[in-house]
């Protein structure tokens, strides 16, 4: 699933995020992020917001300027996991956008994938075969494969025979145009190639 991150310029080398991010939510209050991203980094402000009824818009609370609070005076506000985890992961899609991209001028729209989902094109299908390979997990999608679809694994078995038996083939082809080879003396011998 891709969400789409609008920014729109509102200075040199600086951007509005259109859409706040949504920390938490209950049918009165809600916790959101609001970003900006900048040619140093991202910057925001979590706000909480509140509304009389479930028809009325979400509106700020009356903002507290935290620089005029006394010796002794704190403001708290509560965060549960999983809106932190929201953050972070929001904070995560504005990095990328700003790695890939940099920040552009005018308005902008960033499809963000899900880092859960894979999607494969004619252009990535080879690399994320090798990604799979690489990690170890070839032996794991085999058995997979040969559970949902065992007749390809054989045809791809049959191939992988058949490729093999080519190739020799093919060395015995070259060998007999080439001539001069050895029947039993030598490493590049006759019988030493045919064991």
């Amino acid at each position: 699933m891709s969400k789409i991150i609008r920014t729109e310029s509102i200075g040199r080398g600086i951007a509005d995020v259109s859409e706040d991010f949504i920390l938490s939510e209950e049918p009165m209050s809600r916790l959101v992020f609001h970003a900006q991203i900048h040619d140093n980094g991202i910057r925001g402000r979590i706000i909480r917001q509140r509304r009389e009824s479930n028809n009325d818009v979400w509106v700020p609370d009356e903002a507290i300027d935290i620089r005029t609070l006394g010796k002794k005076e704190s403001i708290n506000i509560d965060v549960s996991t999983d809106a932190v985890k929201k953050l972070y992961m929001a904070i995560s899609k504005l990095a990328e956008i700003l790695k890939q991209y940099g920040v552009e001028y005018g308005e902008n729209a960033y499809a963000v994938v899900d880092p859960d989902a894979v999607i494969i094109t004619d252009e990535n299908r080879v690399a994320y075969i090798k990604k799979i390979i690489a990690a170890g997990y070839d032996r794991e999608v085999w058995e997979n494969l040969a559970e949902l679809n065992p007749s390809l694994i054989t045809k791809l078995s049959y191939a992988r025979i058949q490729s093999a038996k080519r190739k020799i083939v093919e060395d015995l082809d070259a060998r007999l145009l080439a001539g001069g080879y050895l029947e039993t003396i030598g490493d590049d011998s006759w019988q030493k190639w045919i064991y």
